[in-house]
């Protein structure tokens, strides 16, 4: 989400919050902003932040979490780990148009209907968390980011004061957020091979709104309890930047296409490899070097990293890690005897895996509890002919 001007940011919350949270006047008024999907990686799902404006006291702020600082020490080692800490960090509404301006992203703003005590109860608790022995939280991709803490800010604040109808969705994790990725299909498929079968779980709409869109989505539908009743929490919505951006469109290179089509040349070699009862080793080697390399990171992710989003994952089926071994072995003329046992266990195995696969996809329906991308599919068929030639010119 948005990570720039750190520095400016702890400067202004260094010099804004010396003191206590001001009084706000009757003119404040308090609002969610939702920005557009930007073109960098970590800027795909969009962007949410909380607004305070009060022409009173010449307050315009934007609380931002999502953010982090590069200067952390061990930064990669702590982003792989998922033990980064991210932040709230808080800059100038001025500041904060002129950025996503320059990036050419959308940003809609929702003024919410709070009453002067509700915006002063929120008001003091960002200026709080937003302090430097507070502002710091363990960010996680599908239940705690910058969406989901914008979310819990007016939930945890104004408890009973929000009706919310928390409707079960036709749509999981991975499908909600496999939509931001359609332009970009090698990302999209990398992304569902490392994230686990938690991604699967049917959602609800208090965790869609861990997109920023499902956000801003649901605070429209959001109900806040007054004296003379209930009414919508969001009494005006406009687009303060707009933004001209192209469509994506699902490119022709995607994994399905490459791998198809690699599938399909290779079968010709194979035909020829079985005529000729000599195989080419190197083509067996770089296919189980990859998928044994696929399944060390799985494995790593799954078991020595705090990612929710990575635990159980069954991809680790397919991409096994001892493929990185298998490999090597592959490049000999003579196989050993494991290695013949291995290739037909694995042959057998991929085999019913191929077909739960292509059921899944005709049927939508999973044994597995976790569906793959497409491309996995002549991705199987590509391993399992390679396994059928090397048991066939053994």
């Amino acid at each position: 989400m948005n990570r720039r001007l750190i520095g400016l940011m702890l400067f202004v919350i260094a010099l804004f919050f010396t003191s206590n949270a001001q009084r706000l006047s009757t003119k404040a008024r308090i609002s969610v902003l939702t920005v557009s999907p930007g073109d960098e990686l970590y800027s795909k799902f969009g962007h949410s932040a909380i607004r305070v404006y009060d022409p009173v006291r010449h307050i315009d702020w934007v609380f931002n979490y999502g953010t982090f600082d590069f200067n952390t020490p061990h930064f990669y080692f702590k982003f792989i780990k998922g033990r980064l800490n991210y932040m709230l960090s808080v800059q100038t509404f001025q500041g904060f148009q002129w950025s996503y301006a320059q990036e050419n992203r959308w940003v809609d703003e929702q003024i919410l209907d709070l009453s002067q005590w509700q915006k002063q109860k929120v008001y003091d608790f960002l200026v709080w968390n937003a302090q430097p022995a507070n502002r710091y939280y363990l960010y996680d991709f599908f239940f705690d980011n910058c969406a989901t803490r914008v979310r819990d800010v007016f939930f945890d604040r104004l408890k009973d004061s929000l009706v919310f109808d928390n409707e079960r969705l036709n749509l999981t994790f991975r499908q909600a957020f496999n939509r931001y990725m359609e332009g970009n299909p090698w990302v999209l498929f990398g992304e569902n091979l490392i994230v686990g079968s938690i991604a699967d779980r049917k959602l609800d709409a208090w965790h869609a709104m861990f997109l920023p869109d499902y956000l801003e989505y649901y605070f429209d539908r959001i109900k806040i309890k007054t004296d003379a009743g209930l009414k919508p929490i969001v009494k005006a919505k406009s687009r303060i930047i707009k933004a001209n951006r192209k469509m994506s469109h699902f490119p022709w290179y995607s994994p399905w296409v490459i791998f198809s089509v690699l599938a399909l040349l290779l079968l010709y070699v194979e035909i020829v490899e079985l005529k000729r009862g000599k195989r080419i080793r190197w083509i067996d080697f770089i296919l189980f070097f990859v998928l044994g390399l696929a399944g060390v990171v799985i494995v790593l992710l799954w078991g020595f990293t705090d990612h929710l989003a990575a635990k159980n994952n069954f991809n680790v089926i397919w991409a096994f890690p001892l493929h990185l071994i298998y490999a090597f072995y592959l490049l000999k003329r003579r196989l050993p005897a494991w290695v013949k046992v291995y290739s037909k266990i694995f042959l057998y195995l991929m085999s019913i895996v191929l077909g739960i696969y292509i059921i899944g996809f005709l049927f939508n329906f999973w044994i597995i509890p976790q569906r793959v991308d497409y491309g996995v599919i002549p991705l199987l068929v590509i391993v399992i002919s390679r396994l059928y030639v090397i048991i066939r010119n053994d």
